[in-house]
């Protein structure tokens, strides 16, 4: 089977984005005194990324939306790449059961299930 996704690079971009010296927290949001977003991990004690307001109050709001986004994905990534990892085991589980069955009608049967499983 083909899959698009490359879950080992997906681990280590998200290893090499994740501080070593933090806790181990979540990232979270928090703007500073002039209403800048910045990405913060652990105790607040771990700076990740600041999103520079461009004086443009539609630029703001787009900095604040994709700090909290960045941020989000970042804390959600070891559960999406958990849960690829254990689709793609499925998968192929169900593409083994297709080559042990016997029956042509059977496999013929089986293949018209699995392809409707988004590939």
């Amino acid at each position: 089977m083909n899959f698009p996704v490359d879950i080992d690079e997906l681990e280590r971009m998200h290893a090499a984005a994740t501080p070593a010296q933090h806790d181990g927290g979540d990232w979270f949001v928090d703007l500073d005194r002039n209403d800048q977003p910045n990405i913060l991990a652990g105790n607040h004690d771990h700076w990740v990324a600041l999103l520079p307001h461009q004086c443009v109050r539609s630029l703001e709001v787009l900095a604040n939306v994709r700090a909290s986004y960045i941020a989000a994905m970042h804390n959600a990534m070891p559960s999406i790449i958990a849960e690829l990892k254990a689709l793609r085991k499925v998968a192929e589980v169900a593409q083994a059961a297709v080559d042990l069955v016997d029956e042509e009608n059977e496999r013929d049967a089986l293949r018209r299930v699995l392809s409707e499983v988004p590939k």
